[in-house]
């Protein structure tokens, strides 16, 4: 009861879930097609370079969150570059990206005299103290990716799964690559408001990895990512404010005992199909 009349009476409360609903299912429905794709760790390298991003923004006086979005764009789009024409493994040119937002970040950090509490507050996420701005930023993000998907699906579920057939049937897949490479960057800035910057990826991937423990279709994928992602961000950010707890730790907490549980599921499953045999 004390919930329900603490989202009635404080506004950052409503502020808070209202965001964090809307990353949920911005990290859920793109973190399914990365994960797929096998660039899980790409959430985790544009978080990186988000944070050199960061770093140049404070440096320089100008919005952090400006500076990150530019980076982190320009940052997977590179990505996709360097696979597409260098013949560098996906997981390889993340790694590139994760040392350059590093190094450009650490040095910046070096040349300011140490952290500042903006930087600071972005590594561990605050999304107690998202403001109307970054709520609405929240939804916008979520209203793109939710169009993208819905317009391309089938182009999507095709690349997904099969490529090469997808590029003989004349589907412009570095485009549709280029476009999900930018959202996905767009999903990383506004998450990491919620989660923070060192666990950002975990949005993107650990929903994604639940569904597919028990899922059957690329559909029922996405259905139970969203879901999961929504049900964990909800609980968590419920569960840290009402007992003073880093809200990016409670909801990865909980993504982590999801994971564990459907991981669970499926071997008991898999047992129970074997004994009949």
């Amino acid at each position: 009861m004390s919930i329900i009349t603490d989202l009635a009476t404080y506004s950052f409360l409503q502020r808070a879930l209202l965001g964090g609903i809307a990353i949920a299912l911005c990290c859920a429905l793109l973190g399914t097609i990365l994960v797929l794709r096998r660039l899980s760790l790409i959430g985790e390298g544009i978080a990186h370079l988000a944070f050199g991003g960061l770093a140049v923004g404070i440096y320089l006086g100008v919005p952090p969150i400006a500076s990150a979005l530019v980076v982190a764009i320009l940052g997977s789009l590179w990505v996709q570059r360097i696979v597409a024409r260098a013949q560098v493994y996906a997981d390889a040119a993340i790694a590139v990206i994760i040392a350059t937002g590093l190094s450009t970040g650490i040095i910046l950090i070096g040349v300011a005299k140490g952290f500042t509490v903006d930087l600071f507050s972005y590594l561990f996420g605050s999304i107690l103290t998202l403001g109307v701005t970054d709520v609405w930023l929240c939804l916008a993000a979520l209203a793109l990716v939710a169009v993208f998907i819905a317009t391309q699906y089938r182009r999507l579920v095709l690349i997904t799964f099969n490529e090469e057939l997808a590029r003989v049937q004349g589907v412009p897949v570095e485009r549709i690559t280029a476009a999900l490479a930018v959202l996905t960057a767009c999903a990383v800035i506004v998450a990491m408001r919620a989660v923070g910057i060192l666990l950002v990826s975990a949005l993107l991937v650990l929903p994604a990895l639940c569904a597919l423990q028990v899922s059957r279709s690329f559909a029922h994928t996405l259905l139970l990512a969203t879901c999961i992602s929504l049900c964990s961000v909800v609980v968590g950010t419920l569960l840290a404010f009402s007992f003073n707890i880093p809200v990016g730790g409670a909801i990865v907490a909980l993504l982590v005992l999801a994971f564990a549980g459907t991981l669970g599921w499926r071997r008991l499953r898999s047992t129970a199909g074997g004994s009949r045999v």
